[in-house]
């Protein structure tokens, strides 16, 4: 399948986050969350692998000022198995400010008790919730787990977001829907063991034509009136693009880019240790900047940046009726 890419994403020429000689980070390091703390730095929180053989996941920390040249903050992962709800992993974590608080969602890897969950042998996917209580770096060295959501399950590519007053759940329940879709469903609380429905849920996205599935990219972030989502599709046989839409406050999609802003196309995308992949988790606006970090080839970090105007006048030429 051939996809050409929009153009209005220019990538910065090498990853901005790479393994180094840390154990738990020492192979992998990409799928980072992403915000601006209260003195404008931006702040990646990333997955990490130090080893193949069982495979887990922790969540790091580094810090930029210009957004490109980023530091790792500390040799201790900030968060990292320590339950039965992700004792195999916490993997790509996305960050928003909701609630008065930085909310970090993310992908929890639990190894199921017998019988449980039939037929499901090695691990879960399920979606763990943290908090930290403001977006400077000591409240988010006192960050806490607070909440797991049980069902549906499996289910990832998750985000908190606040509207209008109230929480939101972005995610990508597998057993809803005829193909794994981007649902929102009221989050009336957070903390604990919960289990949401698939009644009081709605489909944002679903895929379409030859998409495989999709799920979302970072959290939404209100532009004016209206929410900028990036999202990724799979392609056959396992390709990931990403694509942008525009949604209002209701999550109804306004606008798609027509064809994708971003495709495996670089070195770094396109040869990985899972091929063809570009996977955005983070973003942050910035002097009218749009920054996009992304996972590419499951192996390092990567950013692109685009005009926030350019990228919004192209959603608005392409609205539905």
């Amino acid at each position: 399948m051939q996809l050409k890419e929009m153009g209005i994403f220019k990538r910065h020429d090498e990853p901005v986050l790479v393994p180094d000689d840390v154990y738990w980070r020492s192979m992998e390091v990409f799928n980072p969350g992403a915000f601006m703390d209260k003195e404008g730095n931006i702040v990646l929180l990333y997955r990490a692998i130090g080893e193949y053989l069982s495979y887990v996941s922790r969540i790091g920390v580094a810090i930029s000022e210009d957004g490109v040249n980023f530091r790792y903050l500390g040799d201790e992962p900030l968060l990292y198995p320590d339950r039965i709800h992700d004792w195999m992993g916490v993997e790509d974590p996305r960050v928003t400010m909701a609630g008065g608080k930085l909310m970090i969602a993310y992908a929890s890897l639990a190894l199921p008790e017998p019988g449980i969950w039939p037929g499901l042998r090695r691990h879960i996917s399920l979606v763990g919730i943290a908090e930290a209580d403001s977006n400077d770096l000591e409240s988010l060295g006192r960050v806490r787990k607070v909440g797991v959501i049980l069902e549906p399950h499996p289910n990832r590519d998750a985000a908190i977001v606040e509207v209008k007053g109230k929480l939101v759940l972005l995610h990508r329940p597998e057993t809803w829907g005829s193909r794994p879709s981007i649902w929102i469903t009221p989050l009336n609380d957070y903390r604990g063991e919960l289990r949401l429905r698939e009644e009081n849920s709605k489909v944002i996205l679903e895929p379409e034509g030859e998409e495989l599935k999709i799920g979302l990219g970072p959290p939404p972030v209100r532009i004016e009136n209206e929410w900028l989502m990036i999202y990724h599709a799979v392609y056959p046989p396992m390709v990931y693009v990403a694509y942008a839409a525009l949604l209002d406050d209701e999550f109804k999609v306004l606008s798609k880019t027509p064809r994708p802003i971003l495709v495996p196309r670089v070195e770094w995308e396109v040869y990985g240790d899972i091929h063809h992949v570009v996977f955005p988790t983070g973003m942050v606006i910035k002097d009218d900047e749009v920054l996009l970090y992304y996972g590419a080839g499951d192996k390092v970090v990567m950013m692109a940046k685009a005009d926030l105007s350019s990228l919004m006048s192209i959603l608005d030429k392409h609205k539905m009726e």
